[in-house]
């Protein structure tokens, strides 16, 4: 086998490999994306129950005439 002939093949799995770990690579990035999303997605719920519950809160404070300052409630 000569010199050339072993640089190529050399290459040759020099380049598999790097294609090989790209992937890898590819893959986790796209999952550390999904599981950004998720989260992302259940904060917004959280967000929204929050948000509702301090309305809710807000509401039950108001008098009954829907003022905050009559004391009528």
């Amino acid at each position: 086998m000569s010199v050339e002939s072993k640089l190529k093949e050399a290459g040759d799995k020099v380049s598999e490999t790097a294609t090989k770990a790209g992937h890898k690579i590819s893959e986790g990035a796209e999952k550390a994306g999904d599981w950004v999303k998720e989260k992302a997605h259940e904060m917004g719920h959280r967000a929204d129950e929050t948000a509702k519950k301090a309305a809710d809160k807000a509401d039950e404070a108001k008098g009954s005439c829907g003022t905050d300052s009559c004391g009528c409630g």
